[in-house]
């Protein structure tokens, strides 16, 4: 039966280029501290019901057991999207706290605001310094990539280097990536700074320039890099 499942796994990845974790590795991971994304976009002209909607979540949900960061952000330049960046210490300690009245409100009550509905990915580390919970940095970038599966051993290598080039260099706060629980492929690189003209410095640097043009051709979908502030009453 195993063998089969591993079967399965390997067509799906080849049929829709995804690097589907095998679910014996999935039940390992089960009591490891997760980490959530979710990306919210807002109806325009809703922005200011739904930050309080979601201030008051992220205040609820730092009181969850198993809850060892949630943090709250703004696009900057999209008044209408925001994300969720979490960390529990188990997938059940944030199954728990999705079944409450008060995670279940919060979600119906977002979903009379939004005009898409959530993408939220659950994730676990990949490149990550430290899983103790640190202040939110005042530039939170976060930024989705996906690559073709047969490529993903040279893309986890060449991100490890820029990972380890950048960590608290030039002023950074945070440089993590995290991997897609169900995905090995889609990773998210989470970076804090304390300015944007720090991000901007490090953008233009020849080693990040020279790792977009080796990613390039290893990725399966558009370098998706999102800018954040912390978001506060």
């Amino acid at each position: 039966m195993s063998h089969c499942r591993h079967i399965i796994a390997a067509f799906m990845a080849a049929t829709f280029g995804l690097a589907v974790l095998p679910s014996s590795t999935r039940s390992e991971e089960a009591g490891k501290a997760i980490y959530a994304v979710a990306y919210i976009e807002i109806v325009p002209g809703k922005a200011k019901p739904a930050r309080r909607l979601i201030l008051d979540h992220t205040a609820d949900a730092r009181h969850a057991t198993g809850a060892i960061a949630i943090d709250a952000l703004a696009r900057d330049g999209y008044p209408n999207q925001f994300a969720l960046l979490e960390q529990w210490q188990s997938q059940k300690a944030r199954d728990d706290y999705a079944a409450t009245v008060s995670a279940q409100q919060f979600r119906a009550a977002l979903r009379r605001l939004e005009s898409a509905g959530v993408d939220e990915r659950i994730q676990g580390p990949l490149f990550v310094e430290s899983e103790k919970p640190a202040a939110t940095p005042p530039i939170v970038v976060m930024t989705h990539i996906d690559v073709i599966p047969p490529t993903l051993d040279q893309a986890k290598a060449r991100i490890k280097q820029l990972v380890d080039g950048n960590r608290h260099q030039h002023a950074n706060l945070r440089f993590d990536v995290l991997v897609q629980t169900n995905r090995a492929n889609h990773m998210t690189l989470i970076e804090g700074w304390k300015q944007l003209a720090d991000k901007e410095a490090e953008s233009a640097a020849a080693e990040t320039i020279s790792f977009r043009h080796d990613l390039l051709p290893l990725s399966g979908s558009p370098y998706d890099e999102r800018i954040y502030r912390p978001l506060r009453e």
